[in-house]
């Protein structure tokens, strides 16, 4: 018996399994944060400009915002062949399109008349957001249909939350710093394509889905209606309340678009953006090292609700010390600021599955296909409203478009104010909102194992601490 199984009795997962889910994460979050953190300065790079770069992310996300919802539903509704599989048929299939389109994003010829780069980048979003949207809901998934038990599942969600963060930092420190020696955003954004290829194939080979919730539960075999998944997401108001608070921190931390702008325009040098991510790894290791203990010891949702408290106090600090001094200014915004953001990153998706256990338990429904994609399309809103915002916001600055381009007297100052209040203002709110978020992890797995019908519902709030 392999020795990790050994070692962790009741997990139905092998190490190299869970291995391959976080470095599934880690390619995804590469492909993500390209798009993502950098779309919007490549566009003004390119000679777009600002007003019509918030256009065009906001055409591209009324797509978004359709094809979320009803992917979620088609996956609820779709059975294949082998009726256990839910999730990894679509990850599989996704899987080369993603990078293709990543690559053609970037790939819009800057010699071209300004209406064949919009209509380019239009087209090229728009399938990138579509196969994107194919893999993200299922890989979330995927937890819930590998293994019921709770701890194996918060072990599977631990390697990818510290997979993705590394995906996510690794964008933030290596992009700045090559673009410019390797020729430019096109050769940049096929280096992350290949290197994101490269981690997430694993897990389309050795992934296994076990879990097929009892036919009464779930209708597998005819499916819900959109009258059901309506339901069961009007009667799921944890996950509407979770996601609300993710929607409103997201949305007032537009800001965080300015990255690039704040590192050449205010610290006079874009690698300097590199700095500031490297300075934030070995913090992030840290927390990566202490994290699992923090998880045994803590309830997730008071480590996730501190994190953002602390987070908040921490970018007050970094804004009245202000960036003078660079070296004190990086030290305490990305090195004190990685110790409650890395916290936060790791948890933000470890709430769904509590949400769908609880959606099934409430309805007797089990669209866990609709509860992820919901955590998919929130996250993509908050790319496309901060996009769009972050764009808008730059036009009426007055930022000129054009890499290179000198800006207007005062442009600097406007960026600083920007890049530091709106996230201020968004961590209160989003505190505010988290308290409504009432499940815990007790209460979580008692309604999984009535959910599989291991115990009764009596016997499930018989245990309950909360009433739900």
């Amino acid at each position: 018996m392999n020795k990790k199984l050994r070692q962790n009795p009741g997990y139905v997962t092998s190490f190299p399994e869970r291995l391959s889910y976080g470095t599934y994460l880690f390619g995804q979050n590469l492909i993500y944060n390209v798009v993502a953190g950098y779309l919007l300065v490549f566009y003004t790079d390119i000679g777009i400009a600002a007003a019509t770069v918030a256009l065009i992310l906001f055409v591209a996300k009324i797509w978004d915002a359709i094809n979320d919802p009803i992917f979620g539903g088609i996956m609820d509704r779709i059975r294949f062949r082998d009726r256990i599989a839910k999730f990894l048929p679509w990850l599989r299939l996704s899987l080369p399109f993603i990078a293709i389109f990543t690559v053609m994003i970037y790939a819009v010829p800057a010699t071209i008349p300004l209406g064949a780069k919009i209509a380019w980048s239009m087209a090229a979003y728009l399938l990138y957001d579509t196969f994107y949207t194919m893999c993200d809901a299922p890989i979330y998934g995927m937890v819930t249909t590998m293994t019921t038990n709770q701890k194996e599942r918060t072990s599977i969600m631990t390697y990818g939350r510290l997979f993705a963060v590394a995906g996510s930092t690794g964008v933030g420190l290596v992009l700045p710093a090559i673009r410019q020696p390797v020729g430019g955003w096109f050769p940049t954004v096929v280096i992350f394509a290949v290197l994101a290829l490269a981690t997430m194939l694993p897990f389309c080979i050795i992934a296994r889905e076990r879990v097929s919730p009892a036919a009464a539960l779930t209708k597998r075999e005819k499916g819900y209606s959109f009258k059901e998944i309506g339901y069961y997401l009007a009667h799921n108001k944890y996950l509407l309340i979770f996601y609300l608070a993710f929607l409103v921190s997201g949305v007032f931390g537009f800001t965080g678009a300015f990255g690039m702008y704040f590192a050449r325009y205010n610290l006079g040098d874009e690698s300097l953006l590199a700095l500031m991510s490297a300075v934030s790894i070995p913090v992030g290791l840290g927390v990566y090292a202490v994290f699992p203990f923090l998880c045994r010891r803590f309830e997730k949702y008071w480590l996730f609700f501190w994190s953002a408290v602390a987070g908040g106090v921490v970018n007050l600090i970094a804004f009245l010390v202000g960036y003078g001094n660079i070296v004190l200014y990086i030290a305490i915004k990305s090195g004190i600021g990685s110790i409650p953001g890395t916290i936060n990153m790791l948890l933000i998706f470890m709430f769904t599955p509590d949400c769908v256990e609880y959606g099934a338990y409430k309805t007797g429904i089990n669209a866990s296909g609709m509860a992820f994609s919901i955590q998919t399309f929130v996250a993509k809103l908050i790319a496309a409203i901060s996009s769009a915002l972050a764009a808008l916001t730059l036009a009426a600055i007055g930022f000129i478009e054009g890499e290179g381009a000198a800006q207007l007297s005062g442009f600097e100052d406007k960026i600083w104010l920007l890049y530091n209040i709106f996230p201020l203002v968004g961590t209160v709110l989003t505190i505010l909102v988290l308290l409504g978020y009432k499940l815990r992890d007790h209460d979580v797995e008692l309604m999984a194992k009535a959910n599989t019908g291991e115990i009764s519902r009596q016997e499930a709030e018989a245990g309950f601490r909360h009433k739900f």
